[in-house]
C-alpha cells in the first residue's frame, strides 16, 4: 500500500468512530421538546392570566358606560312613537275639521232652501231636490207670457 491509501484508511476509520450514536441523538432531541412543552405551558397560563385581567377590565369599562348613555334604538323607538301620535291627532283633527265643514254646508244650504223657495233650491242643488214646482212658481217664473 502507498503512504497516501494507508492515510485515507487512517481518517476513514477515525471519521467513523468519531460520530455520535442514534440513541444520543433521540435522548438530546426528547430532552429539548420536553423543554419545550415545559415553556408552552407556562406560556398558556401567562396567556390564560392576560385574559382573565382583559374580561375585568372589560366588565368594569362596559358597567361605567351603560348609564351614561342609553341606547339608540330605544331613543329612536320613543320619537317614532311621538311622531305617530302627532300625526294620529292630526288625523283627528283633519277629520273632525270636515265634519265641521260638511255641517255648516248643510246649514248653509238649508238656510238657501228657505229663502228662496223650491225653484231657488234646485237651482243651489238639483240633485237634491227631486220637487215638482207649484203652478203659482211655474207661472213666476216664466217670462211674463200668458200661454
Amino acid at each position: 500500500m502507498s503512504v497516501l491509501s494507508t492515510l485515507a484508511l487512517l481518517v476513514t476509520t477515525a471519521a467513523v468512530q468519531s460520530k455520535p450514536k442514534k440513541a444520543d441523538c433521540v435522548a438530546e432531541l426528547e430532552a429539548e421538546i420536553a423543554g419545550l412543552k415545559a415553556e408552552l405551558a407556562e406560556l398558556r397560563l401567562v396567556r390564560d392570566d392576560w385574559r382573565a385581567r382583559a374580561d375585568v377590565w372589560r366588565e368594569c369599562a362596559l358597567a361605567s358606560l351603560a348609564p351614561v348613555e342609553p341606547p339608540r334604538h330605544q331613543a329612536y323607538q320613543q320619537a317614532q312613537a311621538a311622531l305617530l301620535g302627532q300625526m294620529a291627532q292630526t288625523q283627528q283633527n283633519q277629520a273632525a275639521l270636515q265634519q265641521y265643514a260638511a255641517m255648516q254646508d248643510g246649514r248653509y244650504l238649508g238656510t238657501q232652501y228657505r229663502n228662496q223657495g223650491l225653484l231657488g233650491a234646485q237651482a243651489l242643488n238639483p240633485e237634491r231636490c227631486n220637487c215638482v214646482p207649484s203652478r203659482a212658481q211655474v207661472w213666476a217664473a216664466s217670462d211674463g207670457r200668458n200661454y
